[in-house]
């Protein structure tokens, strides 16, 4: 009886409220530098814009995170199609695209590690694709690859946006709730120190996380960030994201 239920109120659901989706990428540039990037989250800036433009012509309007939330949370009608449009990893090439992005009109939001922007540390992803085995490697890729404090401060795109991906892309699914805990409010303070326009949204690393810390994340006010390539129609608790790594991969028929 419950399951029937479920399904007639989801079809009603659907019927009122166009999804927004909500995408994210991680390295993208015009040509793939094998001594720079990670082949399998990486995409060609070309496919990139692409896209945007293609769902642009499709009737889609680009919105921010935060609006975004806002039409989840409050929307009981959505006629309209809306995107967003977010990047993990606090990566130089995110900044490298913005010029293009602001052209567009488009807002965009980082998620960035914060263990990253010291300029000296890669992400674990990072370490374990280029086998690094000592510190001086990792500082080349770093910074080769990521944005720093300093970097980060001087963008000024008004509809950029910063947000938390945890401390050093190390999965929090396993972590107790007070270390987690304790992540999530160094991250807010030491991200709040920027002048820029910090949102509260974590994403998580690998897209791993548990039922406790979604509950810690709304205990502080923070919206949580999956990779789970859904769309959203009215759940406020949480932002379902599509990768573009894999829609990439699809398109083109990559293993």
């Amino acid at each position: 009886m419950w399951t029937k239920w479920n399904k007639i109120r989801g079809r009603f659901i659907k019927w009122r409220l166009k999804p927004i989706r909500v995408f994210c990428f991680h390295q993208t540039s015009d040509n793939f530098d094998p001594n720079v990037y990670c082949k399998p989250d990486w995409i060609p800036s070309c496919f990139l814009k692409e896209f945007i433009l293609r769902l642009q012509k499709e009737g889609y309007e680009f919105i921010s995170l935060e609006e975004a939330h806002r039409h989840i949370k409050e929307d009981f009608f959505r006629y309209k199609k809306y995107a967003v449009l977010t990047a993990d990893d606090g990566l130089k090439c995110q900044a490298e695209i913005i010029p293009w992005l602001e052209e567009q009109n488009i807002p965009i939001t980082l998620f960035v590690d914060l263990e990253t922007l010291d300029g000296q540390t890669c992400t674990m992803p990072v370490k374990n694709y280029f086998q690094i085995t000592n510190l001086e490697e990792e500082k080349m890729h770093a910074l080769k690859l990521f944005l720093t404090w300093e970097q980060l401060s001087v963008l000024n795109y008004t509809a950029l946006t910063i947000a938390m991906h945890g401390l050093k892309h190390d999965s929090v699914q396993s972590i107790n709730e007070l270390d987690f805990e304790q992540q999530v409010e160094k991250c807010k303070q030491e991200l709040t120190k920027l002048k820029l326009n910090v949102i509260p949204f974590f994403a998580y690393p690998y897209g791993a996380h548990s039922h406790c810390n979604d509950v810690t994340l709304r205990k502080k006010g923070v919206i949580p960030v999956l990779a789970d390539g859904y769309e959203n129609y009215n759940d406020s608790n949480v932002i379902h994201r599509e990768i573009l790594e894999y829609i990439y991969k699809c398109q083109n028929h990559q293993s």
